[in-house]
């Protein structure tokens, strides 16, 4: 169990004081770092070239993309209905990278990492232009770059046929544009543009397009390897050897339908088996330093993997739960992780470890808490099938892995797992094209302590540059909501992106939930929650205007005793407001506004504070609700039209509250300091969490 603590212990003035402080008094005889240094963690860019070059090579049909009228190039982009219907934005990331890079170049910060989905999907055009751009900051800052794969990068671990169906045509609908091998282009479908520029690469082939981008060693290294790097190679380094070892011939390794293959698979009772690449890797940028980068995608092979091993629909999709299927699927993997953790101590090594995939538990337990009430739901919101098995997170930090830094939800938040005498922190790092857009940047030095920092992407130049094409998608009868072309800053943008997601999401929430959701405010709720009464929810739908369904038979004899009920409550509600410094006039936010602030806080954490969209005292209103609620013993129930609305709202809003306080109290993910030898994770206002 997590929780915060507000008593620091002895050594709290040397963690707050700062990066320059250590707790260890022989690490200077240890090597390490000579000096402090910063890594940036840029997650789920998504990139896609808004200005791309199609080529016409090859058979290649052109796609020029919309003239821009403001005199920018031409516009490569997906819809505006596109983004907004996505847990992500599709285009503007293009402008937010170039953002969060400047903001890079101004701190004089070099290295970079990228948890994986870098790209939307590893298509060529993308990937071109990507590297085109990261390179221009190589040559003009001396950046250097480190990915990891994630599960758009590849799709599939060789290449598939495939494309996208909603780029933003000439006449402002939707664009076909696929591959040369996809089922349209191959029946000659005269609507579709075909293309290889668009098909979703493999593994090797992103590796190779983002070859000088981490996956592969350079000159000014001081030391690289692989999973597969020979023991010559570690005992006597040399660049030219560690080229020759890191070819992509040498990076494969067999992956089964039920487990590790090669070696691992003595009984040969696995199912069956194919070559897969894997694209992880340890570099030292700089002496002192290991960046340990992960490919903790897993496609499983099918039974026509036998025969054509290398065609994309011979595997699934990367698995939900990566690390999971690490340990079952990448035994070796698994192995060169605790090797480089232990070769790592005994050097001195600083060691960073980043993948795609989270290590832990990035919920702090609510969704524990919120399991039996959303088993029914078609789509998951709380995204449970991507969380990692507790038993995993505690091998994970038995290892001796200190630090971790994930992508893949698109969420801001940190964590902590402990096991055999360590504490892993798991950071998980914001997408720059998800609500809150935002980096992570943490500094090291030769101590014990770690600074972490989260940068927002509120001032991204040009976010709106492409708004001209949008207004024009819109009068051509697209039906999304063009409030986002008010957008006055990219995390205004993000902020009406999430709001759109959540409109969408609200009939997807269980039971008489969805249909109060739009029809309670504040004020109600809280009086709900002080509620005693037999009345139905279809009875409280005759008096404070909720909807009726077919369910719902009225007793038109019940208004009297329920509104002596109501008022009863309402001075009840009034009283504990006042207890609490509040007034319950001041309750005006509706249920949309609180499933609304619930997505923000479960995505951004304390981000949505800071840039002011959740505000401090909707978040103390939601906890006073919440604590009138938690007390209440109500089971879950399988039909709730005749069940008393108390215990309705008891149940559904109380379990809603009471996750979004979990949420709430999560460990510090704005900025924050991290003792790797307690594993301590402390706010700057020094409270500890544990």
């Amino acid at each position: 169990m997590h929780f915060k603590i507000s008593a620091l212990a002895l050594a709290s003035a040397a963690l707050l004081s700062g990066c320059g402080s250590s707790s260890s008094s022989d690490d200077g005889d240890r090597g390490g770092l000579k000096d402090p240094v910063s890594i940036a963690f840029m997650s789920d860019i998504h990139f896609h070239d808004v200005y791309a070059d199609f080529s016409t090579e090859g058979g290649n049909q052109a796609f020029e993309g919309l003239v821009s009228y403001e005199g920018n190039p031409n516009a490569t982009i997906r819809t505006m209905g596109a983004q907004l219907g996505s847990t992500r934005l599709f285009n503007e990331n293009y402008f937010a990278l170039r953002a969060a890079l400047d903001d890079l170049a101004e701190r004089g910060v070099k290295l970079v990492a990228m948890p994986g989905d870098f790209s939307d999907d590893g298509q060529p055009v993308h990937l071109r232009g990507m590297d085109k751009m990261l390179q221009e900051y190589t040559d003009k800052y001396g950046m250097e770059f480190f990915a990891a794969p994630g599960n758009h990068d590849p799709v599939r671990p060789f290449d598939h046929e495939a494309g996208k169906s909603d780029y933003l045509g000439v006449d402002y609908q939707n664009q076909n544009i696929r591959s040369l091998g996809h089922g349209d282009c191959l029946s000659g479908d005269e609507n579709t543009i075909c293309t290889h520029e668009i098909i979703h690469q493999g593994m090797g082939n992103v590796m190779t397009d983002m070859g000088a981008h981490g996956f592969f060693p350079k000159q000014e290294y001081a030391y690289f390897e692989t999973p597969f790097t020979s023991e010559a190679l570690r005992d006597d380094y040399s660049f030219d050897l560690a080229k020759e070892e890191a070819a992509l011939a040498n990076r494969q390794h067999e992956i089964c339908a039920d487990g590790t293959g090669g070696d691992y698979n003595t009984a040969n009772d696995r199912g069956v088996c194919s070559m897969q690449f894997d694209a992880s890797y340890l570099v030292e940028p700089i002496e002192g330093l290991w960046v340990l980068s992960l490919d903790s995608t897993v496609f499983l092979p099918n039974d026509s993997a036998a025969i054509n091993p290398e065609d994309s629909g011979s595997y699934s999709g990367a698995q939900n739960k990566g690390w999971d299927h690490v340990f079952s699927h990448k035994e070796y993997l698994v192995d060169w992780m605790q090797d480089v953790v232990t070769r790592a101590e005994e050097q001195g090594k600083k060691l960073v470890t980043f993948s795609h995939y989270p290590m832990d538990d990035f919920y702090g337990g609510a969704y524990e808490v919120a399991e039996d009430y959303f088993e029914s739901v078609e789509t998951n919101f709380l995204q449970h099938h991507r969380l990692p098995s507790n038993s995993i997170s505690e091998q994970l930090a038995a290892m001796g892995i200190k630090l971790h830094v994930g992508g893949h939800m698109h969420y801001n938040t940190t964590s902590t797992v402990s096991s055999e005498g360590n504490t892993l922190v798991n950071i998980q790092a914001p997408s720059l094209a998800a609500y809150v857009p935002a980096y992570k940047l943490v500094t090291l030095d030769n101590s014990d302590i770690i600074e972490v920092e989260t940068v927002v992407m509120d001032d991204v130049r040009d976010f709106d540059q492409l708004f001209e094409h949008y207004r024009l998608e819109k009068a051509a009868g697209a039906t999304w909501n063009e409030r986002v072309l008010s957008s006055r800053s990219y995390v205004e943008m993000n902020d009406y992106h999430i709001m759109g997601l959540a409109e969408g999401w609200a009939s997807r929430w269980p039971g008489e939930t969805k249909h109060m959701i739009e029809h309670i405010n504040g004020r109600q709720m809280m009086i709900l929650s002080q509620l005693e009464t037999d009345i139905t929810t279809c009875e409280l739908a005759s008096v404070i205007d909720l909807p009726n369904t077919d369910a719902c038979a009225f007793n038109s004899n019940i208004g009297d005793t329920f509104r002596q009920d109501w008022a009863n409550a309402t001075l009840k509600a009034e009283a504990l407001a006042l207890e609490n410094g509040m007034h319950l006039r001041d309750f005006v936010w509706s249920g949309m506004d609180l499933l609304t602030d619930f997505y923000r806080l479960r995505n951004a954490d304390e981000l949505a504070i800071k840039v002011g969209q959740l505000t401090e005292e909707s978040v103390a209103q939601y906890a006073l609700v919440s604590g009138a609620l938690r007390d209440m013993d109500v089971s879950v129930l399988e039909d709730n039209h005749n069940h008393p609305v108390g215990e309705v709202f008891k149940e559904q809003f109380g379990v809603i509250f009471t996750i979004l306080e979990m949420l709430y109290n999560r460990a510090p993910s704005d900025n924050f300091l991290i003792d790797t030898r307690s594993g301590d994770v402390m706010d700057m206002s020094g409270n500890v969490y544990r």
